[in-house]
């Protein structure tokens, strides 16, 4: 006969309740430490701001040690930091220049090159969420992703959430920082937190101090939230926390937010956060997107969860970019140029899907001068119509605005040339010896504005220059009906921005 079982049921239910509270206490506890990785440390070095002229780098040791980096740059090597010792590291190299390559080395043997941007305002960066939000880590595999970010060029990433399950450091450095370790070495992934970003399970409610203690920002709020901006080039950044970790928290959120883009001048203003779940205590929805198209923000990218659709709240696009709910990890591109934001989903079997939004700009423009103003206009074949004698320096327009009405149901493409007064000899005739800009989509019938930048220095010497001539064409005019293109161009401007 076989021996009863020593533990009753009520007493194996206790039993498992707490092991699983220890098992939870081991994950969530402060004394929990990262796997370490080489050099001593816990959390290898990751970039956590760059700009032309700084980057902030930040990393954790396992013991104390000097906050120091070498940086070497072209004819020179400087160190960074103090020697004072700790445990968490934030060192700001300051003094760079722009568009130039620097290798830091770290505790002599984590070595990176990192390459501060310019001004240039034609620069890809990805978004994407939900990196460990569930509790199958196998769920929606990450480990793929920052080398397809690498492979498509993303200079770098918004992250709308969800780097961790629980909310340690060990989670953060386990989910986020070992997969992303070799892309975070040489530029940033912004992270506005989800709702395992700040104390979960939230026993106690939200809490960001983990979060903020990893990705230590010049935060909006010095003791509250983890929301933070930014900007590149011409695009105004802003990462906010759905989460209020304080009563009241979301509304001084929003203060912050209204007097940020207040005072701001960029070209365009984008705005990522983490908000799958059901709306958080204090979480105004209506009143957040009421500040953001009060003050026409360009694009919203958010989603910690699992869906990837795109939706319009009050007139702004938005964009939710979570996970595609398979195990094939899905991002979005977004291309930014001077006039235009254009937004492609893409996934990491390096697949990008051929739908396109285009996010114009909305800022206002001054008009320098009406180019039919002192232009000669030749006589214009039906498709093509060429402005001679332009003669306006480049340096006293930012771009230029285009109005033309298009009556056909067949999607247009309008074709912008243009031609310095001083260049290279093309040696080629015609419309060859003229530079050409994108191509412009009319793809319904109707009145189209355009805005088209044309570069600040002449492609091939790269010296100023002035605009000499400028050609409109329509490339594919249907064969059925004449386009007269004279008639149907209602404005051709340079315009200067702001």
């Amino acid at each position: 006969m076989n021996a009863p079982f020593p533990f009753s049921a009520r007493t194996l239910r206790r039993t498992c309740v707490v092991l699983g509270l220890a098992v939870l206490a081991a994950a969530c506890g402060s004394k929990a430490e990262p796997k370490p990785v080489a050099g001593g440390l816990n959390v290898a070095p990751y970039v956590l701001d760059l700009d032309e002229d700084s980057a902030t780098l930040c990393w954790v040791s396992a013991a104390p040690m000097a906050s120091t980096v070498q940086v070497t740059g072209p004819q020179r090597v400087r160190h960074f930091g103090d020697r004072a010792h700790r445990r968490f590291h934030r060192v700001e190299l300051t003094g760079l220049q722009p568009g130039t390559d620097y290798r830091y080395s770290v505790a002599d043997i984590h070595q990176a090159v990192l390459s501060t941007p310019t001004d240039d305002r034609h620069f890809r960066f990805a978004a994407f969420g939900h990196v460990a939000g569930t509790q199958s880590p196998r769920e929606y595999p990450v480990e793929a992703l920052p080398n397809a970010l690498d492979d498509f060029g993303a200079a770098f990433g918004l992250c709308c959430g969800d780097i961790t399950y629980y909310t340690s450091v060990p989670g953060f450095a386990e989910a986020f920082f070992g997969p992303f370790q070799d892309y975070l070495a040489t530029r940033p992934v912004h992270v506005a937190p989800g709702n395992h970003d700040g104390g979960f399970p939230q026993q106690r409610g939200f809490d960001y101090t983990a979060f903020r203690t990893m990705f230590p920002h010049d935060y909006g709020n010095a003791d509250e939230g983890a929301y933070h901006t930014f900007t590149r080039a011409h695009v105004r950044f802003i990462a906010l926390s759905y989460c209020p970790d304080r009563k009241d928290g979301f509304v001084r959120q929003l203060a912050w937010l209204e007097s940020v883009l207040e005072a701001d001048e960029s070209e365009f203003v984008v705005v990522f956060f983490g908000g799958a779940n059901p709306p958080q205590v204090g979480y105004d929805e209506d009143a957040l997107f009421g500040v953001l198209a009060k003050h026409e923000v360009d694009a919203v990218f958010c989603h910690d969860g699992s869906g990837v659709f795109q939706t319009e709240v009050q007139g702004i696009p938005r964009f939710h970019i979570g996970t595609s709910g398979t195990g094939v990890r899905s991002f979005h591109l977004i291309d930014a140029s001077p006039y235009e934001l254009r937004v492609r989903l893409a996934d990491t079997t390096r697949r990008m899907q051929g739908h396109l939004w285009s996010i114009p700009s909305q800022r206002t423009k001054s008009v320098v001068r009406t180019v039919e103003n002192g232009a000669r206009i030749d006589r214009p074949t039906c498709a093509r119509l060429h402005f001679r004698g332009v003669s306006t320096p480049r340096t006293e327009f930012d771009g230029v605005r285009i109005k033309i009405d298009w009556p056909h149901e067949r999607t247009g493409v309008l074709q912008v040339l243009w031609t310095p007064e001083e260049g290279p000899d093309l040696e080629r005739k015609g419309d060859g010896a003229y530079y050409r800009c994108r191509l412009l989509r009319m793809g319904t019938p109707g009145t189209h504005e355009f805005l088209v930048s044309l570069p600040r220095d002449e492609p091939l010497t790269g010296k100023t220059y002035t605009v000499k001539d400028l050609v409109l064409r329509i490339d594919n005019a249907p064969n059925s009906e004449p386009v007269e293109i004279e008639t149907l161009v209602q404005e051709l401007s340079l315009v200067r921005n702001g």
